[in-house]
C-alpha cells in the first residue's frame, strides 16, 4: 500500500524518454536503445581481447583473469542510471541494470558463466557507508546475476578501511594507493571453504583503472581459485 501511495506522488518516469511508466525507471525501447560494448579488452594492456581475458603475456600484470564491461560510462543515459542508483539511492534500477548486463553477457556468450564451479562475489561496502547508502549496489546485481545463471554467490570479501572514493581520484598510481590492503577475506567457513579450486567472478558497478577490483583479486589470490575474473556494469574515463 504504502509503495503505492509513493507511486501516486512520485510517478514512475523512464530516465531516457520520460514517458509514464507503471513500476520502471527505464521503458522497453530506451532499454534496447541502450548501447553495449562490442570489443572486450585485456584488463592489462587495454587491447581487444575476446570476453576481455587477460592476454597471456599480460597475465604477470594483474591477478584478474580478464575484465567484462558491458556498457561505456561515456553514454548519457548509462550515466543518469547509475548515477541514480548508486548516488540517489535509487534501488528499483538493480531490476534493468541487472538485465543489461545479463543482456550483454549472453550477447557475448561469456563461456565462464556456463561453467558449474564458478562462484559469484561483489566488492563489498565498509559497514560505515553500508548503513549510510542502505545498500550494497553491487551486491544486489552480483546476486541477480548469480539467481540467473544458476550460480552461488558468496560474500567472499570484507572491506576493512573505510577508504575515501575513488569517484573524485583522477590519478591511477593515487587509486591503487587508495584501495591497498583495504580488503581482507571473510572468516567465516560456509563463506570460504567452496571457493578452493573454483573460478570467481567479481562484480563492481563501475571502474575506471581496475584499481579496486585488482585489489580485490589480489585478496582472494589465497583460496588458490582457476581464475578470476570482474564483470562490471560500465566503464568510465
Amino acid at each position: 500500500m504504502w509503495k503505492n501511495f509513493l507511486k501516486i506522488i512520485y510517478p514512475y518516469y523512464c530516465l531516457r524518454c520520460k514517458k509514464e511508466l507503471d513500476n520502471s525507471y527505464l521503458c522497453h525501447e530506451c532499454f534496447n536503445a541502450i548501447p553495449l560494448v562490442k570489443e572486450q579488452l585485456c584488463p592489462a594492456c587495454e587491447k581487444p581481447s575476446l570476453f576481455g581475458k587477460t592476454h597471456e603475456n599480460c597475465r604477470k600484470k594483474t591477478p584478474l583473469s580478464g575484465a567484462f564491461v558491458a556498457m561505456d560510462y561515456k553514454e548519457k543515459i548509462v550515466q543518469q542510471l547509475i548515477h541514480q542508483y548508486k548516488y540517489k539511492f535509487v534501488k528499483d534500477l538493480a531490476e534493468p541494470l541487472s538485465d543489461i548486463l545479463i543482456k550483454s553477457l549472453a550477447e557475448q556468450n561469456n563461456e565462464l558463466l556456463s561453467k558449474t564451479d564458478t562462484i559469484i562475489a561483489a566488492v563489498p561496502l565498509h559497514p560505515i557507508r553500508l548503513r549510510w547508502r542502505g545498500f550494497n549496489q553491487a551486491q544486489i546485481i552480483a546476486q541477480k546475476l548469480a539467481s540467473h545463471f544458476n550460480l552461488p554467490y558468496k560474500n567472499l570479501l570484507i572491506r576493512s578501511k573505510n577508504n575515501p572514493t575513488q569517484k573524485n581520484i583522477s590519478q591511477t598510481s593515487i587509486r591503487q594507493k587508495n584501495v591497498q590492503s583495504v580488503f581482507r577475506l571473510n572468516d567465516m567457513r560456509d563463506e570460504i571453504e567452496n571457493p578452493l579450486k573454483s573460478n570467481i567472478i567479481i562484480v563492481d558497478d563501475i571502474t575506471t583503472t581496475l584499481s579496486t577490483l585488482n585489489e580485490c583479486a589480489a585478496t582472494l589470490l589465497p583460496l588458490k581459485p582457476k581464475k578470476i575474473y570482474a564483470v562490471v556494469l560500465a566503464r568510465g574515463i
